[in-house]
């Protein structure tokens, strides 16, 4: 049988530490200190991040960089300005290239029907009514003339209001609507 010992509660006995337990600790300081770190690098990166943001708004809100910015917008709205009016010009041009051609083609129509003995001395276009002043050997080539305007198309209200002699030679003035796509 064992003896008894009254002192034995005083008594420390060392122990064996428990490895598990100081594994698992160690692994929880690790994980603790990990966490630690990888939060401290987030805030020293935020605010890192707020004194360039602080560094540009200051840039940006800079009075020269403002009136850069200003000049920029203005030669902007300037040149929107000139490209508008660069497209105007370029369409009027266009209006202008497309009246020439539809002179040309008039002048080329009116030749086309004129008689040998018809002679044009003036020829005008003006809001959609024609002027011809002219000379002609014989009053049939005028009449010729007048018919044959009124058969290519384009000519509506074709009228001979004078034919004076003088000379020989028979003055005339032809007036007409002139028509295109069937609107004047």
């Amino acid at each position: 049988m064992r003896d008894f010992n009254y002192f034995e509660p005083y008594i420390t006995v060392n122990e064996k530490p428990d490895r598990k337990k100081f594994l698992y600790g160690f692994l929880v300081l690790v994980a603790v200190l990990m966490i630690g770190y990888y939060h401290y690098l987030l805030i020293t990166q935020v605010n890192a991040l707020k004194a360039d943001l602080k560094e540009l708004d200051s840039f940006v809100n800079d009075s020269s960089i403002q009136q850069k910015v200003s000049e920029v917008e203005l030669k902007q709205n300037t040149e929107r300005e000139l490209n508008h009016i660069y497209n105007e010009i370029v369409s009027v041009k266009f209006a202008i290239d497309m009246e020439e051609s539809v002179n040309a083609l008039l002048v080329d129509s009116v030749n086309t029907q004129m008689p040998e003995d018809v002679f044009i001395t003036q020829l005008s276009l003006a809001g959609g009514n024609l002027s011809l002043s002219g000379y002609s050997k014989s009053m049939e080539a005028i009449s010729q003339f007048g018919f044959n305007l009124r058969h290519i198309g384009p000519f509506d209200n074709i009228d001979i209001p004078t034919v004076t002699e003088s000379n020989g030679q028979y003055q005339f003035a032809i007036y007409a609507t002139w028509t295109v796509g069937g609107t004047q």
